[in-house]
């Protein structure tokens, strides 16, 4: 891989038909692109240390090279995150969870299950969350709120909210003061 890449240098920027670049595929296919764990390493170094802009960018269903390494467990956070410190900070546009939030559910789903093995449960997988939540303390706090809160979308949205109980309001005091005057209209009109 290494030599295609050094005589084709402008592949690290091509995507294939799933928009993942060979960051992403490195990620993402840990098992069957080679069998040790430490190619791994070599390999998505090699790949990171050519082209680390390629951390930032997403694939086709929005999904950074970040939450593809946790998916996958692999230990490259501080990389990754060096190449991209907002992605730490960047909730997945498949679930709005953050990347330790994303750690908490692998280790959750693949840990109970024992899809991973004990000693990487009991270690790795709570220093990726600890590691990632060290990174960026604050993602702790708004992790409860609901992504769109903060968006000018959802403010737009509560401003016309608040227009619309206002002109609710006026139009059923506006018609209570109608009713008033019609009443008093009426009590004239029965005098006469």
């Amino acid at each position: 891989m290494e030599y295609i890449f050094e005589r084709e240098p402008q592949q690290f920027h091509v995507r294939n038909h799933q928009g993942h670049l060979p960051i992403h595929i490195v990620m993402q296919n840990v098992d069957t692109i080679v069998g040790s764990h430490a190619h791994v390493n070599e390999l998505w170094t090699f790949v990171l240390g050519e082209y680390p802009e390629s951390a930032g960018i997403a694939d086709n269903r929005g999904r950074l090279a970040l939450e593809v390494a946790i998916e996958n467990g692999l230990e490259c956070i501080d990389e990754l995150v060096g190449a991209e410190p907002r992605a730490v900070e960047t909730r997945s546009m498949i679930n709005y969870m953050y990347p330790f939030e994303q750690a908490a559910l692998a280790l959750a789903t693949h840990g109970i299950h024992g899809q991973l093995p004990r000693d990487y449960v009991e270690t790795e997988a709570l220093t990726i969350i600890y590691k990632l939540l060290r990174m960026a303390p604050h993602v702790a706090r708004n992790a409860m709120r609901e992504p769109w809160v903060d968006t000018p979308e959802y403010k737009e949205y509560l401003a016309n909210q608040l227009k619309m109980a206002q002109i609710d309001l006026l139009s059923k005091l506006q018609m209570a003061q109608i009713d008033a005057r019609n009443e008093e209209l009426k009590k004239r009109f029965k005098r006469v």
